[in-house]
C-alpha cells in the first residue's frame, strides 16, 4: 500500500464501513440457529466483496502506471478467484442437494 502512496495503518471512513459490514457477517456466522447453507451464503458474500476489492486495486494500480504492483495484486486476485470458486461450488452442491430432498 505504501508503494501506491497509501497509509496501510489509516482507518479511513471506507474502512470503518467495511468493518461494520463485516460485523453483520460475523453475526450470521456465530448465530446458533444459522445453518451450514446460510453460513456458506455469508462466506460467499464475503468472498465476492473481497474479490471485487482486489479487482479495484488492480485497476487503480494500472491507471496509476504501477505495473509491478498491479501484477502483485493480480496474483492475489488469482488466489481470491480460487477461493470464490470453491465457495460458489460448495453453495451450489449444498443447495442442489437440499433441492433433491424437497417433495
Amino acid at each position: 500500500m505504501e508503494s501506491i502512496g497509501a497509509d496501510p495503518t489509516a482507518q479511513t471512513p471506507d474502512a470503518d464501513v467495511s468493518a461494520l459490514a463485516a460485523l453483520g457477517i460475523q453475526k450470521v456466522m456465530t448465530e446458533p440457529r444459522t445453518s451450514l447453507s446460510q453460513c456458506l451464503q455469508a462466506l460467499l458474500t464475503t468472498e465476492m466483496t473481497d474479490n471485487g476489492a482486489w479487482e479495484l486495486l488492480v485497476d487503480l494500480c494500472e491507471e496509476m502506471g504501477l505495473d509491478e504492483t498491479a501484477a502483485k495484486f493480480r496474483h492475489a486476485l488469482s488466489q481470491e478467484d480460487n477461493h470464490l470458486e470453491h465457495i460458489k461450488s460448495w453453495v451450489r452442491q449444498l443447495t442442489l442437494g437440499q433441492a433433491d430432498k424437497t417433495p
